[in-house]
């Protein structure tokens, strides 16, 4: 019975951990991956007149880092049988 749902909460927690790993991912699409950096690390968007900065990458280690835990939350519990 406890074996039960430490399985029930662990797949809880692997899915919570996912879903804050896909909030991740879209941030630093949206404010990385989605603009063209020149060589000095600097996007300038000729409409708004705004300079955006490539600070935005360090977001992929914590996309990474929820991925990783998510995954170890689905199968650790398996893996014990």
């Amino acid at each position: 019975m406890n074996l039960l749902s430490s399985k029930k909460v662990m797949t809880a927690a692997s899915i919570l951990f996912e879903c804050v790993s896909a909030v991740f991912f879209y941030l630093w699409h949206e404010l990385y991956l989605r603009w063209d950096f020149n060589e000095l690390g600097r996007y300038f968007d000729p409409e708004t007149g705004a300079v955006y900065t490539n600070s935005a990458s360090i977001l992929c280690v914590p996309a990474f880092v929820f991925l990783m835990l998510g995954a170890a939350a689905f199968l650790y519990p398996r893996r014990r049988g």
